[in-house]
């Protein structure tokens, strides 16, 4: 499950000050983006729409409701970017079945192989 592959990404923000998991922000946004949104506004409402099936199907608890763009986007800008990589990197190894040494393939996750502008998992 996706949510796995992120469990051990440290929680950057002061823990007296945090109302949203960590995991489930990183999740709902992958899979808004994955669908498309490239605003923080389109990601809530993406994950307004498809809250139910977050909660259903990817087990998420969103104990305090979703957080808002405003969270989200200050989320996002503590994250460590090379810690999210090397966990984003396993995640999409595993969906390829290919071991993250040999990542040769290619993956278009954003359409851009029909720009000629390609991501290689190297």
């Amino acid at each position: 499950m996706l949510l796995d592959y992120f469990t051990e990404h440290t929680d950057p923000r002061q823990p007296w000050k945090v109302k949203h998991n960590l995991l489930e922000i990183v999740v709902m946004t992958i899979c808004a983006v994955i669908a498309g949104c490239d605003v923080w506004e389109d990601i809530v409402d993406f994950c307004r729409v498809k809250e139910t099936w977050f909660k259903g199907s990817l087990h998420l608890k969103l104990e305090n409701g979703l957080p808002s763009h405003d969270t989200m986007q200050r989320v996002w800008s503590m994250i460590n970017p090379s810690e999210f990589e090397r966990c984003f990197r396993k995640w999409v190894s595993s969906v390829c079945g290919e071991k993250e040494t040999e990542g040769r393939e290619i993956i278009s996750i954003d359409g851009k192989t029909l720009r000629r502008s390609v991501i290689s998992l190297r």
